[in-house]
């Protein structure tokens, strides 16, 4: 699937441009319809480690839990966290295998 949208996208050119470092695309290189934006520190918001940590942080704001709205993620640098983790895929795994299995005994009414 991912190579399917990246082959049809192979040759679309973006509107707006979004990097955290200047040096990787040329500004001057933008056609007048292309829009560049670029915030100075701002990996708190546009990477995946800093998403996760807002998402984390999201409980000390609200009653909102994140995994209602996003799918679960994990910084697995941080030894806690690659230990849940783990454990998340291996509940995982073992629900689907329970799944399968309910599916595979199921005896259809006929």
């Amino acid at each position: 699937e991912y190579c399917m949208v990246s082959r049809l996208l192979r040759y679309a050119v973006p509107h707006l441009v979004w990097t955290l470092k200047t040096e990787r695309w040329r500004y001057n290189s933008l056609r007048k319809e292309q829009m560049a934006n670029h915030f100075i520190r701002a990996g708190s918001f546009t990477t995946k480690v800093g998403l996760c940590a807002n998402l984390k942080n999201l409980r000390w704001y609200g009653d909102t839990d994140s995994n209602s709205f996003f799918p679960r993620c994990y910084r697995v640098e941080c030894e806690e966290e690659k230990q849940a983790f783990v454990d998340d895929f291996r509940f995982t795994a073992a629900l689907s295998l329970l799944k399968l299995l309910l599916k595979k005994c199921h005896v259809s009414p006929s």
